[in-house]
C-alpha cells in the first residue's frame, strides 16, 4: 500500500542520513530515490517523486484516523485521495 511505501521510504531516507553524517536530508532523498529508480526501471525519476508526494498525502491522512481504515478504502485510487 502507498501508507506502508511511505512508511519504508521515511526509514530508508533516515537509514542513509544516520550512516553518513555528511549527507543532508536533500542529499539522502535523491539516493532513495535512485534506489527505488533501479528496482522501477520503467518509472521516471519526476513520476516517482510525484507518486511519493501522494503516498504521504495518504500516509497524513491515515496517520490521523487510523491504519485500520485503510481496508474501508475499495473505490478510490491514490490520485483521487490526494
Amino acid at each position: 500500500s502507498w501508507y506502508k511505501y511511505a512508511i519504508g521510504y521515511n526509514q530508508r531516507v533516515k537509514e542513509f542520513l544516520n550512516n553518513d553524517r555528511k549527507l543532508n536530508l536533500n542529499s539522502a532523498k535523491t539516493i532513495a530515490y535512485k534506489e527505488i529508480i533501479n528496482h522501477l526501471s520503467y518509472v521516471s525519476i519526476d513520476a516517482l517523486k510525484k507518486r511519493t508526494q501522494r503516498a504521504f498525502v495518504i500516509y497524513d491522512l491515515f496517520k490521523a484516523i487510523g491504519v485500520d481504515k485503510i481496508e474501508r478504502i475499495k473505490s478510490y485510487t491514490a490520485n483521487q485521495i490526494a
